[in-house]
């Protein structure tokens, strides 16, 4: 009887002891992410490993720390966070999934290094190890504005070139050619055979303007469109040689 309250005594004593760590690790997990909030990355790491010291599973901590060893960069630290974490809430699903991230990260970080020793060694850097091609970019914008930007992987702004493009070309086209067939059916029986040319002087002067700028318009599509492709694809090249350290 005396051992069975015993016991009662030392489970309660120790289901008491736990609540008030896990209460003390959760104050200092909230202090941490203030302490975040606040731009104090170094200072935070030290509050949630005092978390951690009180309260080993605490799985707020765990997250927390391992997230910003992650965003740091740091990721062997943070499998090692997650990986623990992981044991002690082997349900928790998230922990799994930022171990993979991490993993990842570091396979992309091996890969460039084994890259940059490659390149090194060999002298030079090959056009093959960049991601774009200027002369590419340029060439698909000729063909048809936005497949540069298409090429780059801005889909988006892609579609906007695409669409002042043929928006620009049907505001031009429409009138050439409808003056075009009127020349064409005002010809017949001729021995005359009307051109673009009598088509745009058949045009009244503010149909023409009309026509000239909407020419223009979709000329500057072409340009800008081009430009842009090439600037840009050679900019990710440059972005990817910082990267490669090179």
């Amino acid at each position: 009887m005396n051992d069975s309250m015993t016991e009662n005594r030392e489970s309660a004593a120790s289901e008491l002891e736990a609540e008030r760590r896990s209460e003390q690790a959760g104050q200092l997990v909230m202090t941490a992410r203030m302490t975040l909030r606040r731009g104090e990355r170094a200072e935070a790491k030290k509050t949630l490993a005092q978390a951690l010291k009180v309260d080993p599973s605490d799985i707020g901590a765990l997250e927390l720390l391992g997230d910003i060893f992650l965003e740091d960069a740091e990721q062997e630290k943070a499998i090692q966070v997650f990986e623990h974490g992981q044991k002690c809430h082997p349900d928790y699903a998230p922990f799994e999934e930022k171990m993979a991230v991490a993993r990842l990260d570091l396979a992309e970080v091996e890969r460039d290094k084994l890259l940059k020793q490659d390149i090194l060694e060999s002298g030079g850097i090959s056009d093959k190890l960049l991601d774009k091609k200027p002369a590419l970019a340029l060439g698909l914008s000729v063909l048809v504005p936005g497949a540069g930007q298409f090429y780059n992987d801005e889909w988006e702004k892609a579609g906007i070139h695409f669409a002042l493009w043929l928006a620009a070309l049907s505001c031009w086209s429409y009138p050439l050619m409808t003056h075009l067939r009127r020349v064409w059916n005002e010809a017949k029986g001729q021995r005359f055979v009307p051109g673009i040319g009598d088509a745009i002087d058949a045009m009244s002067s503010g149909t023409q303007f009309f026509f000239w700028l909407m020419m223009f318009a979709w000329l500057m599509v072409y340009v800008a469109s081009a430009i842009d492709a090439t600037t840009v694809a050679a900019r990710i090249n440059d972005q990817r040689r910082r990267e490669l350290g090179i």
